[in-house]
């Protein structure tokens, strides 16, 4: 990195911060964000006596394509002894990355479960079962085909009726395995040309905008930018958005999982040429640059050169930077300069449910955000 690069970088932990006296104190709960597509539970058209959810555990699932025979959706009514319910579920289909998987006219794939007998819907539980559906099994073999390859996320809405659950506020219990869980946060859109969408203003952290500030005071002052900005000739840019994503919670509203790991995504804008000045900043580095760190005097942070492949032409932009958070390539920056790079594991930054994230150098259309969870309460 260039001792400009690093001269302004490290200036930038000097500057006072502008904003503390003038922004009130973020709350402990997860900032929630939204995605473009659907990746969390649908409970629209419920038929049912009262208000009751679908209660649904273990979604989404993210499955490899060896994996779809062991994905299994269990209906249980064990605790329901009088009531019949009918339940008529579609899988939503995502890629890796959450997108949508279309088929024809550009239509979203939805693929709806069937009795595997007669092939009818909707599927009737009767009093107390426990009723499997194997994707395999219960899926239209027609509609199975359209499936593309490679790892594939399975989300699940429908509807529910009951019959002898009046005085329930409750309806039965459904369980998605096979493969891993997952929770996923989009910020901005892919399409690289319509700056200033409102999905291209992200939502930011306390300690995220005042680390931009103290950027935006430096000398010579960074250009903060939103996503799918481009940047002016000659700036110095800084894109900065907050990451999050909900905790399944237990009975007890506290988090029934446990993190194994993550996976950050941010697609690089095109018509920006790589520099060795251009790195990310993550929760440890954002909050040292904001003044608010254990360690102020020291910013850790990951060189986009030594994760994008830059092997291809410059042309050859936009370009995508990924980083397992598990295993990632940490470099410091202290007052006596950048420290060799050092693998971490920087998965215990998500255990707040969210992760601040600053891209100097660089222009970003938009971030993808993939966490990998534990639950020991599921097969």
């Amino acid at each position: 990195m260039p001792p400009r690069a690093l001269i302004r970088l490290a200036g930038a932990i000097a500057v006072s911060s502008l904003v503390a006296s003038h922004t009130m104190p973020l709350s402990a709960r997860p900032v929630i964000l939204s995605n473009d597509v659907d990746v969390t539970w649908s409970n629209q058209g419920l038929t049912c006596p009262r208000a009751c959810p679908i209660v649904v555990l273990g979604g989404p699932r993210l499955l490899e394509e060896s994996e779809r025979a062991q994905f299994v959706v269990t209906i249980d009514a064990s605790s329901f002894p009088n009531s019949f319910f009918t339940i008529n579920l579609k899988l939503g289909i995502q890629d890796a990355s959450f997108n949508q998987v279309l088929y024809f006219a550009g239509s979203p794939l939805r693929l709806g479960f069937e009795n595997e007998v007669d092939r009818t819907l909707p599927i009737t539980v009767g009093p107390g079962e426990k009723v499997t559906l194997n994707l395999q099994q219960n899926t239209n073999p027609n509609e199975l085909g359209k499936l593309p390859s490679g790892p594939l996320v399975f989300t699940v809405s429908g509807t529910i009726a009951g019959n002898g659950v009046a005085s329930s506020s409750t309806l039965p219990t459904i369980i998605l395995s096979g493969g891993r869980q997952v929770a996923a946060d989009r910020l901005g859109d892919a399409d690289n040309i319509a700056p200033r969408d409102a999905i291209d203003l992200p939502t930011r952290a306390l300690e995220l905008v005042r680390a931009l500030s103290r950027l935006e005071s430096s000398s010579p002052p960074r250009r903060l930018l939103d996503l799918d900005a481009s940047a002016p000739n000659g700036s110095d840019p800084a894109v900065g958005f907050t990451h999050a994503f909900d905790f399944p919670l237990g009975a007890d509203g506290k988090p029934s999982v446990e993190i194994s790991g993550g996976t950050l995504k941010i697609h690089l804008k095109s018509g920006h040429l790589l520099s060795d000045a251009d790195v990310v900043l993550l929760d440890e580095g954002v909050d040292n640059v904001a003044g608010t760190g254990r360690t102020p005097d020291s910013i850790p942070m990951i060189l986009l050169g030594e994760v994008v492949d830059r092997s291809a032409p410059q042309s050859d932009l936009p370009r995508d930077f990924s980083v397992e958070l598990a295993h990632a390539p940490v470099s410091v920056l202290t007052p006596h300069g950048l420290q060799p790079s050092k693998v971490r594991d920087l998965t215990k930054q998500l255990r707040d449910g969210r992760l601040n994230v600053i891209v100097l150098g660089s222009a970003v259309d938009y971030s993808d955000l993939t966490v990998r969870l534990n639950d020991p309460q599921l097969p």
